[in-house]
């Protein structure tokens, strides 16, 4: 996206407005267009404080390269890079930078346990841009950075000429230390610009705010992918994204040519994934890749810390379209048999007979448009059944996506049964009638999720229960817990451009969404869901992976009259802590004293598992949409 110099806005206020709304699409990815528009219109707001939104949001994609320049200094100890010095700074500005770690603090007393330390900042100077080094007590004791990152969290004029601009600017970084220590750096500044005669924006303040260093005698990981694999042409494969490759088509044809009617150059509701089992019961864990483009793939452990490519052995090299499995016993047999779950394609359920997985045919067929399924026994008959999360193929929030393919069927109709896709168009129409005030965006109509008991003997069959399940909406995961321990487990469904839902099972009666009612209800535009005490209560408590934006929290925050559930979308990552009378709180959030767990990004599926092996729940929480190709890649931060 190219972004223009702000002195030349001189359209009319229509003009100015589309660019808003522009930044809040890119930010929300689509559909907060219309919510914007119609609070900006109902209230006829004041002409400057739209220029000012215009102006600052482009002017932040204008800067937002010039802080990638300053990384790239950083890369290589220099904050700034003294070839930077008269181009990006005034000749004099004003400067609060670091001071040294004091020596008592430096090290932890174990290798593994991270020892924290607020940085002290040093006292305000107006100092010449050829003296200006902020960092450099840091960096005096630093060897290398491994990676280190600015981003504009937000930004506003100072006064209405346009000319004077202050930025919030956070970093987050890792470095290697002189004394082998790793050092995780994560902290906020203030950067301020003014512009010269010539238009060009400079830097006239920098003010350190705070600055935590998490200082570790070695990481708990690092990246072996390639001492794993030694079969290099292995490597190569495994390494290889076909998808990625026919994205760079796609793109630099200018979106004419793509391998075939279904294919998306984003994930959209085919999104691949990876499952980790004991495949063949040999004691150590394997790794199966699914993929869009290809075949699926199987990383057998060779029980040496390597592994070999081998899901034609096993028979389950499946042509892609394949966006989520389980590994589980699900005849009770003592091995592990395979659910996949296909978007464009029939799922398919794999008995392992003695190492070699077969096909089991369905009298009723397996679904498609399956994103993610949850196992668990909900029953309680001895058999794990299956919960499986659909999502619709386009792009959600944008209309219906539904025109006919080369097939000459619309998705419903090429992917449901007609009685289901008949109902499905019945609850969009009612979705977009107005019937809801203001929902429709934030309710977007979807496939129904559907609820497999196990019948035994490989036999999988909708359950009495689905349709209580059935959502309608865009689920991405679910998550089962026994969360009210009464001895059978409950289901949360994590929504896409929908509420969330917490289902609480019944037994003979089935299920109920208590979601409001226990205080799990705060609207996201939900990617995930993980259950686990945290705090060692005895409670499950529930991290739930939503959408983190920063231009979408700037925008929002400036538009009176927004519906509530859209001012919070944007906020990140929720974590619950369940109470001994089985309601939730909402305890995380952005700033202290909320636990700090919410800003991950645009995050998807987030985990809590036990890292460091204290006794205490850690979370990984995957961050990001995809990235794009370098090729085709953007600059445009969100």
């Amino acid at each position: 996206m190219t972004s223009r110099p702000p002195s030349k806005i001189t359209q009319e206020p229509r003009h100015r407005r589309k660019w808003i709304f522009l930044s809040l699409i890119l930010a929300l990815g689509c559909g907060g267009y219309f919510f914007i528009r119609k609070s900006l219109d109902e209230q006829n707001t004041d002409e400057l404080l739209i220029r000012k939104m215009v102006t600052s949001e482009e002017l932040i994609l204008e800067l937002t390269p010039k802080l990638d320049e300053l990384g790239k200094g950083l890369m290589n100890l220099r904050l700034p890079d003294p070839e930077l010095a008269d181009s990006l700074f005034e000749k004099k500005l004003s400067s609060i930078g670091l001071e040294a770690i004091p020596e008592n603090d430096e090290s932890p007393e174990q290798k593994t346990l991270a020892r924290e330390i607020q940085l002290n900042r040093s006292k305000e100077a107006l100092v010449s841009s050829s003296e200006f080094s902020p960092w450099q007590a840091i960096l005096e004791g630093v060897s290398f950075f491994e990676s280190g990152i600015f981003r504009i969290v937000k930004g506003e004029f100072i006064g209405d000429e346009f000319e004077h601009f202050s930025t919030e600017v956070k970093f987050g970084g890792l470095a290697r230390r002189l004394d082998d220590k790793w050092m995780g750096l994560s902290g906020k500044q203030m950067v301020e610009w003014r512009k010269d005669s010539e238009g060009a924006w400079r830097i006239s303040a920098w003010k350190s705010k705070k600055m935590t260093a998490n200082i570790v005698g070695q990481l708990l990981f690092s990246e072996s992918l390639d001492s794993a694999i030694p079969n290099r042409q292995e490597l190569m494969q495994i390494r290889r994204s076909i998808h990625q490759e026919a994205a760079v088509v796609y793109y630099q044809s200018r979106k004419t040519k793509m391998l075939s009617f279904d294919f998306s150059p984003t994930a959209m509701n085919q999104k691949p994934a990876i499952s980790v089992a004991d495949v063949d019961g040999d004691g150590h864990d394997d790794i199966y890749i699914m993929v869009r483009l290809g075949t699926n793939l199987l990383l057998h452990n060779q029980g040496d810390g390597t592994f070999r490519e081998a899901a034609a052995d096993f028979e389950i090299a499946v042509p892609g379209n394949t966006t989520c499995s389980i590994f589980a016993d699900f005849d009770n047999d003592g091995d592990q048999d395979l659910m996949l779950g296909r978007a464009l394609e029939r799922s398919v359920y794999y008995e392992n007979n003695e190492g070699w997985f077969r096909e089991v045919k369905q009298e009723i067929p397996l679904p498609n448009l399956a994103v993610s399924m949850a196992a668990a026994d909900y029953n309680n008959d001895g058999l794990l059944d299956l919960f499986v999360a659909t999502h619709r193929p386009g792009s959600v929030g944008t209309g219906l996506g539904i025109e006919s393919g080369n097939s000459g069927k619309s998705w419903p109709e090429r992917f449901l049964s007609p009685k289901v896709a008949a109902k499905f168009r019945e609850k969009f129409e009612y979705s977009r009638s107005g019937a809801i005030p203001h929902k429709g965006f934030l309710n977007q109509t979807g496939p129904p999720n559907i609820l497999l008991v196990n019948k035994g003997g490989g036999k999988l069959e909708p359950a009495p229960e689905t349709s209580q399940l059935e959502g309608w909406e865009n689920t991405l995961q679910a998550s089962w817990s026994d969360f009210d321990r009464d001895g059978d487990p409950d289901l949360y469904v994590a929504n896409d451009w929908a509420p969330d839902h917490l289902y609480r099972n019944d037994g003979e009666d089935g299920f109920t969404d208590i979601a409001k009612e226990v205080g799990a209800d705060v609207f996201g535009f939900a990617m995930g869901a993980s259950w686990g005490d945290y705090n060692n209560d005895g409670h499950q408590d529930l991290y739930v992976s939503n959408m983190y934006s920063k231009a979408g929290r700037r925008i929002m925050s400036q538009v009176r009259g927004l519906d509530s559930d859209l001012l919070i979308s944007a906020e990140g990552n929720y974590l619950y802590r369940q109470n001994e009378h089985g309601k939730f709180s909402h305890v995380s959030g952005l700033e202290k004293p909320s636990l700090l767990v919410a800003d991950a990004g645009w995050s998807w599926g987030g985990q809590f598992v036990d890292f460091d092996n204290d006794g205490d729940l850690d979370i990984y929480a995957l961050s990001g949409y995809f990235t794009a190709p370098a090729a085709v890649a953007s600059q445009v931060d969100l």
